[in-house]
């Protein structure tokens, strides 16, 4: 019975390495379209006089990026995610991760990103594929269990 379990819980991981690799092409896809998505708003508030210059970079980086992704995990709006059937969860019960994590995450992601992008290399080590964000979050990024 044990062995039935670990490996039902193992089906629902999957692989972790597939996991850690198919995170990199979503999480491009993810950048691109929010920071696309940051530009094209900031560019016609500039445009139409809503704000009179473009705000400092660190200000793009430090404020409306977190929100950004933020807004975008919490309506789990995830296209990259969505398109390697991937998911964020709570690390320790493998339920969908709360809002108070998804906040933390987006913080974190942003701002340990924005600071070194080898940072991410955690992802690619650890037993578990998380990274310093995902640890501080207490969250982890899973394949979708079928059927969800």
């Amino acid at each position: 019975m044990l062995h039935a379990h670990s490996k039902q819980q193992q089906g629902r991981v999957m692989h972790k390495d597939d996991v850690a690799a198919l995170r990199l092409p979503a999480i491009i896809i993810d950048l691109i379209l929010i920071m696309g998505t940051v530009g094209l708003v900031q560019r016609y508030l500039v445009q139409y006089g809503w704000l009179e210059q473009h705000p400092p970079i660190e200000w793009i980086i430090f404020a409306v990026v977190p929100i950004s992704f933020f807004i975008y995990w919490a309506l789990n709006i995830n296209i990259g995610k969505r398109l390697f059937k991937l998911v964020i969860v709570d690390a320790d019960t493998l339920e969908p991760a709360t809002t108070r994590q998804l906040l933390k995450r987006s913080v974190l992601f942003c701002f340990l990103i924005s600071f070194n992008i080898l940072l991410a290399i955690p992802i690619f080590l650890s037993k578990t594929h998380q990274g310093f964000h995902d640890r501080l979050a207490n969250t982890r990024v899973i394949r979708k269990p079928a059927g969800r």
